[in-house]
């Protein structure tokens, strides 16, 4: 599975003369600038029983439970993070490894990730529980683009190293899921989105 991050487009323009008349001739060359390979090769099956563990992890963060959109993105958001450390070995580049922090299954097969891992995972029960989500990102970090409650929100789903880890919901801020993300920086309007569904527009 290889995801193609971004498609860049190089343009070579020229005039050319034929029989006395100019012609603007352009040539467009257009390939991936930036691609990601999760080291996972596409199974329905294997897509198919990984939403009844996301399923399952609904059903223990209680979200689904909660009233409001608002409500169940920040519980299950939470959970992700006071339940799944982050993986601390970032140099390792061995296909194990990658499938433990890139995988859409990595929590799932696991049960820990860097921020692509917890995005999927995290969006993916968003759908699951009728909210649209997105993922964003650039070369640096990726986050969620959540529509809770008629409001577009951009949160910060990643969990922690492991001696750092909450022990409580309530342990983890708002703010450090909602607002610091909104006064940061490091994802922009240049930055790429990606709909996790078949919808029909683009937030940007």
């Amino acid at each position: 599975m290889m995801l193609a991050r971004s498609l860049g487009f190089a343009m070579d323009q020229e005039v050319e003369n034929i029989d006395g008349t100019n012609f603007k001739t352009i040539e467009i060359i257009m390939g991936m600038t930036h691609s990601n390979l999760t080291k996972e090769v596409y199974n329905k099956d294997k897509y198919k029983s990984n939403l009844n563990v996301i399923d399952r992890m609904i059903a223990e963060s209680g979200a689904n439970e909660l009233t409001t959109q608002e409500e169940k993105s920040l519980r299950f958001a939470r959970y992700l993070k006071i339940t799944y450390p982050y993986n601390e070995n970032t140099t390792d580049m061995s296909k194990e490894n990658i499938l433990r922090s890139h995988s859409p299954y990595s929590l799932s097969d696991y049960q820990t990730a860097v921020c692509e891992g917890y995005t999927y995972t995290f969006n993916q029960a968003m759908l699951r529980m009728g909210i649209k989500a997105f993922e964003i990102h650039n070369d640096e970090h990726m986050l969620s683009l959540v529509k809770t409650d008629g409001n577009w929100h951009k949160m910060n789903v990643v969990g922690y190293f492991k001696n750092k880890m909450p022990k409580s919901y309530g342990a983890i801020s708002k703010n450090s899921i909602y607002g610091y993300i909104l006064n940061n920086a490091e994802v922009d309007s240049s930055d790429i989105i990606t709909p996790t569904e078949n919808i029909d527009f683009l937030y940007r």
